[in-house]
C-alpha cells in the first residue's frame, strides 16, 4: 500500500491488516516503509487480531516521530477505510500489469523495427492512435496511425535523447481513444530512447546544431570557461568566424494537429529567405521546442542584423498561424552572449501561456490566425524572480537585457540612466547631460547597434533600461 502514497495522509487500518507482519522485525520494517512514504500518522483498529498497538510498532514509531492511534473498539468508518485501501491497492496492480503488457507488446514490435517508420507503425499499432516523429531538424520523419482531428483529441510529445543526452526526435502521439497514464509515458519514453536514436541519422553538421542549441545552453550564473571555449570551436566547425553575430530564438507549437506539417512548411519558407555566404539558419527540436539562431560571420550585415532576423520570425509567424509561438531574442556578438541568450529564449518559450507575456503575444498578432511573436524581454522579470539568491538574480537579468553593454563606456551607460531618469524624455534628458540633441540621438544609435534593440520595441528597449541602471549601480559599489 504505502508505495501508492503521495505523502503527508493518515492511514486507517485494522488491526488484522498487520496479520502477515506480526513479528517484530515485520512491524518495524512496515513502520519504516511508512517513514519512507511520508504518512503523516496511522490509526489502527484494536478488535481483531491486535488489542494493544504492539510494542516493536509503538518504539519504532516513537524513534521515527510518526504517531500511532489505537482505536480501541470497532468503527464503521475503519472498515470502509480499508476497503478504500484494498481497492486502490487493487487498481494500483492493474495498472502496473496494463504497463507491463504495453511494455512487452511494444519491446516485441520494436525489435521487428528496421527504419524510423516501423516505430512508429509499431506504436500506433500497439496504442490505436496516431503517431508523428519529427526529426531533431524539424523535418518529418514518419506519421502513421489513426487520423482525423477532433476536438477531443489530445497531443503528447516524447522528447528523445541520444546516449549523450541530445535530442534526436520528437514523438507526438495523439489521443483520440484513450488518455495515456504516466506510467504507460514513462515505459514509452524509456523503449523509444532505447530504439530509435539507431534509425534517426544526422551528419555532424546537424549534431553540431543540436549540441550548440541545447547542450550549451548557460546556467543562471553564466557559462563556464570551458563552454565558452567549445561554442567558439563549434562556431568554428560550422564555418563561420567567431567575429559574428547571432539572433537567437525559440518556437513552441501550440497544438500538433498537422503541426508537424506546418512546422516543415515554416522552416522551408525562412530558410530560403537566408541569403548564401552572407545568412545561415542552424535549428534543433527538442522535445516540443524549436530552438534556433540566424547567424552571420559577414561584417557588412551586422547593423542589420536584428531587422533581418525580425522579418524572417515575422514570415516564419504568418506561416505557421496560431498553431505557433515565437520567442525572440537579442543579437549576439560573441560565444558568452550567444550562450547566454539562448538561454533566455528557452526560459521565455517555456513560459508561454503561464505569464502575462502569453497575453501580451495574443494582442501583438496582427491579424487573426498569424502566430504570435515575442520578446525575449517579456519574460525577464519573471526570470529575475526564480532565481534565488539577490546577486545571482540581478546577473542573470542584466546578462539577458543588457549583456552587450555591461562593458559599455560610463558615457553611454550615465546616458542611458539619466534618459531613464527623464522617463525618456529626450529634450529633459539633454538638458541634464548638457548635450545637443543630435549628440543624444548619435548615442542611441550607438546603443541600438551594439544591443540589437530598437527604441520602438519599448518592451525591450525599458528592460534594457532597466538592466543599464544594474550595471551602473554594480559599479558604483565596486
Amino acid at each position: 500500500m504505502t508505495e501508492f502514497l503521495v505523502g503527508g495522509e493518515i492511514l486507517i487500518i485494522e488491526g488484522s491488516a498487520l496479520a502477515e507482519h506480526a513479528d517484530d522485525e515485520g512491524l518495524i520494517a512496515y513502520v519504516d516503509a511508512l517513514h519512507r512514504a511520508k504518512v503523516s500518522a496511522l490509526a489502527m483498529e484494536l478488535v481483531d487480531f491486535f488489542n494493544e498497538v504492539p510494542r516493536a510498532l509503538a518504539q519504532r514509531a516513537d524513534e521515527l516521530g510518526l504517531p500511532v492511534i489505537g482505536l480501541r473498539r470497532r468503527m464503521p468508518f475503519v472498515a470502509l477505510c480499508q476497503e478504500i485501501n484494498t481497492a486502490i491497492t487493487r487498481e494500483q496492480l492493474t495498472a502496473h500489469l496494463q504497463v507491463d503488457n504495453l511494455s512487452t507488446s511494444l519491446a516485441s514490435r520494436f525489435s521487428l523495427a528496421n527504419t524510423v517508420s516501423d516505430v512508429a507503425r509499431a506504436l500506433a499499432d500497439t496504442l490505436g492512435e496516431h503517431v508523428t516523429i519529427i526529426a531533431a531538424d524539424g523535418s518529418l520523419a514518419a506519421s502513421e496511425g489513426l487520423d482525423g482531428v477532433t476536438e477531443r483529441s489530445k497531443d503528447i510529445a516524447f522528447r528523445v535523447p541520444s546516449a549523450d543526452g541530445m535530442p534526436v526526435a520528437t514523438v507526438i502521439v495523439t489521443q483520440y481513444m484513450t488518455i495515456m497514464e504516466p506510467q504507460a509515458r514513462s515505459c514509452i519514453t524509456s523503449l523509444l530512447t532505447q530504439t530509435l536514436p539507431a534509425f534517426v541519422t544526422s551528419d555532424i553538421g546537424e549534431k553540431l546544431q543540436v549540441r550548440l542549441l541545447c547542450g550549451m545552453t548557460s546556467s543562471d550564473m553564466g557559462p563556464s570557461a570551458e563552454e565558452i571555449l567549445q561554442t567558439q570551436d563549434m562556431i568554428r566547425a560550422l564555418g563561420l568566424l567567431t567575429d559574428m553575430r547571432a539572433l537567437p530564438f525559440a518556437v513552441r507549437v501550440e497544438h500538433w494537429d498537422h503541426g508537424a506539417q506546418v512546422l516543415s512548411k515554416c522552416i522551408a519558407r525562412v530558410k530560403s529567405m537566408m541569403i548564401p555566404r552572407r545568412m545561415r539558419l542552424i535549428l534543433a527540436l527538442d522535445g516540443e521546442l524549436l530552438v534556433g539562431a540566424i547567424l552571420s560571420d559577414d561584417a557588412s550585415w551586422f547593423a542589420s542584423m536584428s531587422e533581418f532576423g525580425h522579418d524572417v520570425l515575422r514570415t516564419f509567424a504568418e506561416t505557421g498561424g496560431d498553431a505557433v509561438q515565437i520567442v525572440e531574442g537579442l543579437t549576439a556578438s560573441d560565444a558568452v552572449n550567444l550562450l547566454t541568450a539562448l538561454s533566455a529564449v528557452r526560459f521565455a518559450a517555456e513560459s508561454l501561456g503561464h505569464t502575462r507575456s502569453h497575453a501580451y503575444a495574443r494582442k501583438k498578432s496582427s491579424s487573426h490566425g498569424q502566430g504570435a511573436v515575442v520578446p525575449v524581454s517579456a519574460s525577464a522579470y519573471r526570470r529575475l524572480l526564480s532565481v534565488a539568491t539577490a546577486q545571482d538574480a540581478v546577473h542573470t537579468f542584466v546578462s539577458q537585457v543588457a549583456g552587450s553593454l555591461i562593458d559599455a563606456d560610463d558615457m553611454l551607460i550615465d546616458t542611458l540612466c539619466v534618459l531613464m531618469d527623464c522617463m525618456g524624455s529626450k529634450t529633459m534628458a539633454c538638458e541634464w547631460l548638457g548635450i545637443q540633441r543630435q549628440t543624444l540621438y548619435n548615442r542611441l544609435e550607438r546603443v541600438e547597434r551594439l544591443t540589437g534593440i530598437s527604441q520602438h520595441d519599448t518592451v525591450s528597449w525599458s528592460a534594457m533600461l532597466v538592466g543599464v541602471k544594474l550595471i551602473h549601480e554594480l559599479r558604483a559599489l565596486d
